[in-house]
């Protein structure tokens, strides 16, 4: 429980750490006068002041952001049913005057202007231009004009009592390259109206996302899979959670990173159609033992692979070569009484589990398309070099399976995984998998294995 004593220092903690919602939510009732402002002014707005009057500049400019939150606050969108509709920026027209020209005599500058950027289901985002820095200034909605309450919002961490404390802290653990830099923030109750945020304004000149296992290295970990990211910054809070699997152990967790990042641009590279028929390819081949590392092994494929393929081939044996150099690297190596081999063993456990994290199906969590994309970009060949089992994948596809029948095609599994890979697959699981009839016939038009499940069947009948 938080102590009311420490409403001077209460909203510090939040550079530190997260606080639990329920906990704040109850301090901040028990604590009307309690300060909710967090964070300071941008030192662009204050290095013309004395210092004796800047915590006074402040209050003011804290005192006209909060009212300019909650006259509109309950500002209605196009759509009022969903919540998620564009809000016609005239609405505020009147606020944006009375905002500019109050920032202006507190400022005293007149290089200040704004203009709507664009909504969501909680917040309204506005471009705050003030000298040659501009800036985004969210203010939350009402509960009238989204499509849930308050406490909906609380528990899954999205809404002015969550969103403005978690800012600070997600930015100052160790993921600042992954959030917009807060300046300062107002957090509201279940009883207060408005709440704000103020921070770096990311332009959308270039838009790029996480790679999907570069994202479970983070402290910090947005699970609403936000499409608000520029220039591989996150731009929207809601949803970001402590990440319960973040590795402490700065060594490993520097090893699982750089392996991640490897796993990562195996899976950029697969967005191409090249890419993913060479792919397999190569894993058929090393699999096979052919050193598909040696030099010059490009200038041995088949016919059949054009140009743009064999260049797809360059850069995945490009990719391939500096895993197993540093693979070779870390098991050569010691540290203290850990020998390498067994850091190396425990990042590749971690590995394995965030496959798992990320090829898990469920459809009330993760849309079948989105997911069909995940499989598409599947970096098996980095994957088989690292000794990581492609079974979570293949579980999640057939989970999905399971959900949509015969409308799924097994192009992203067949274009995926050898025929070796989908046979030990299936030879482990077959007591679970034979019950569903449609998906064994699958598996036999599309792989040509009649007679290997054949062989499955009657040593399954036999035990």
């Amino acid at each position: 429980m938080i102590s009311p004593v420490k409403s001077k220092n209460l909203f510090h903690l939040c550079k530190r750490k997260s606080i639990d919602a329920y906990e704040l939510n109850k301090y901040l009732q028990a604590c009307p006068e309690a300060n909710r402002n967090i964070g300071a002014l941008p030192y662009d707005w204050l290095k013309f002041f004395p210092l004796n009057e800047r915590s006074a500049v402040t209050r003011q400019v804290q005192d006209v952001f909060s009212s300019f939150s909650q006259n509109t606050a309950c500002v209605p969108g196009l759509g009022r049913n969903t919540g998620w509709a564009i809000v016609k920026p005239e609405r505020f027209a009147k606020e944006y005057d009375r905002l500019v020209q109050t920032l202006k005599k507190i400022l005293k500058r007149d290089d200040i202007k704004i203009k709507y950027a664009g909504s969501g289901a909680l917040k309204n985002c506005h471009r705050l231009d003030i000298g040659e820095y501009s800036y985004a200034f969210s203010t939350f909605r009402d509960e009238s004009v989204t499509r849930s309450g308050f406490g909906f919002y609380y528990k899954s961490e999205h809404g002015r009592g969550y969103e403005p404390q978690i800012v600070f802290t997600a930015y100052n653990n160790a993921s600042q390259c992954r959030w917009g830099k807060p300046f300062m923030a107002k957090v509201s109750n279940d009883k207060d109206k408005g709440g704000y945020i103020l921070s770096k304004f990311v332009d959308k000149q270039k838009k790029s996302k996480f790679g999907m296992f570069q994202k479970q290295c983070d402290y910090f970990i947005n699970k609403d899979e936000s499409e608000d990211v520029i220039n591989n910054i996150n731009t929207d809070i809601g949803g970001c959670v402590v990440n319960k699997f973040f590795v402490k152990d700065s060594v490993v967790r520097h090893m699982q990173k750089y392996f991640a990042k490897m796993l990562d641009h195996n899976s950029s590279l697969c967005c191409n159609f090249h890419t993913q028929k060479i792919q397999k390819y190569l894993l058929e081949q090393k699999q096979k033992g052919v050193d598909i590392l040696s030099k010059g092994y490009v200038d041995t494929l088949p016919q059949e692979f054009n140009e743009p393929d064999r260049r797809c081939a360059v850069k995945l044996i490009r990719t391939l070569k500096k895993v197993r150099a540093m693979k070779e690297m870390l098991m050569s190596q010691k540290t203290g009484d850990i020998t390498a081999q067994n850091r190396f063993e425990e990042v590749k456990s971690i590995l394995e589990r965030d496959v798992k994290q990320i090829y898990t199906f469920d459809k009330y969590s993760v849309m079948a398309d989105d997911f069909i994309g995940r499989l598409n970009n599947y970096p098996s060949l980095v994957a088989d070099e690292l000794g990581l089992s492609n079974f979570p994948v293949m579980d999640g596809w057939v989970t999905m399976f399971h959900e949509y029948g015969n409308c799924m095609n097994f192009s992203c599994v067949k274009n995926r995984f050898t025929r070796a890979d989908i046979l030990k697959f299936i030879d482990t699981h077959y007591q679970d998998l034979r019950v569903d009839s449609r998906l064994i016939d699958k598996f036999r038009q599309s792989f040509g294995i009649e007679k290997e499940l054949d062989v499955m069947e009657n040593k399954y009948i036999m035990l």
